[in-house]
């Protein structure tokens, strides 16, 4: 944390690999930024090509998400997007659930809430 400015990970989720994923769950302890998956080839630190993270266009129809995290917020709009994503696309009724374990400040462990359909993607635009 050097100039006030707090170092944060970054991750990608590329569903369009997964196209059979049924559960996701997302866990962990820091803080991180989510990032979009790049299509082109890039290079890394060796010099050698990384293919393209991006494949094709077949996402997975999720039927439950788990966040345990500290800020789940910075997966709201991702989520949102996909949530909104399955309505366009008709497949809905495959998404089941949002799990959400909150961890209130001050409170020792965690606290589940689900959010099913609608709510779920209330959660994501709420949240925001």
């Amino acid at each position: 944390n050097r100039n006030g400015l707090e170092k944060r990970a970054e991750l990608c989720i590329p569903l369009n690999m997964l196209p059979s994923l049924k559960h996701l769950k997302l866990r962990c302890e820091t803080r991180f930024d989510l990032k979009e998956a790049k299509e082109t080839d890039e290079m890394n630190e060796d010099g050698l090509v990384v293919p393209p993270r991006v494949v094709g266009d077949i996402l997975p129809v999720l039927e439950t998400v788990t966040l345990d995290m500290l800020d789940p917020s910075v997966v709201a709009q991702w989520l949102g997007d996909y949530l909104r994503g399955l309505k366009d696309w008709g497949k809905w009724d495959g998404f089941c659930e949002l799990v959400v374990l909150e961890h209130p400040l001050g409170e020792v462990g965690s606290r589940k809430v689900i959010y099913s359909g609608d709510r779920a993607l209330a959660w994501c635009d709420n949240i925001l």
